[in-house]
């Protein structure tokens, strides 16, 4: 508002390179605030896409918790079958004095309580079938 007979100059348009890679919410805003025929945004659909995505993210992390757990309770299992096992076929003790068992009666007794008692089947299977059945059932 400097001299009473100059003219008011318009404001050029912002560069080319401002424009380009927005994001689409603020195009969106942009059209419609400037009157072009585009719709507002749908803040329902927007919200409902928001809440699947935070709820598959924690589907997803379950399910990688869930399996990592399945895997190290399988190698314990197996590392529990194989001493079982071995505690069966390997010799009390050889002739010059080397021992290859290292679980007392008790302890090996316990050990196969434990691998054939119907709790740890029972749990497996419950943890696998839950893993294992279809996602719409």
């Amino acid at each position: 508002m400097g001299q009473a007979g100059s003219k008011l100059e318009s404001v050029p348009p912002p560069p080319a390179a401002l424009n380009e890679g927005g994001d689409s919410l603020a195009k969106q805003e942009a059209a419609a605030v400037s009157g072009k025929t585009l719709a507002p945004p749908d803040w329902e659909a927007q919200a409902a896409e928001n809440q699947f995505r935070r709820d598959e993210w924690l589907r997803n992390a379950f399910f990688i918790a869930a399996t990592i757990l399945v895997v190290v309770a399988g190698i314990v299992l197996c590392g529990f079958v194989f001493t079982w096992a071995w505690h069966l076929v390997a010799p009390q003790c050889y002739p010059k004095g080397r021992c290859y068992r290292w679980l007392t009666e008790e302890q090996e007794s316990k050990l196969q309580v434990l691998l054939f008692s119907g709790a740890v089947a029972s749990v497996g299977s419950a943890i696998a079938r839950r893993i294992l059945r279809e996602p719409n059932r």
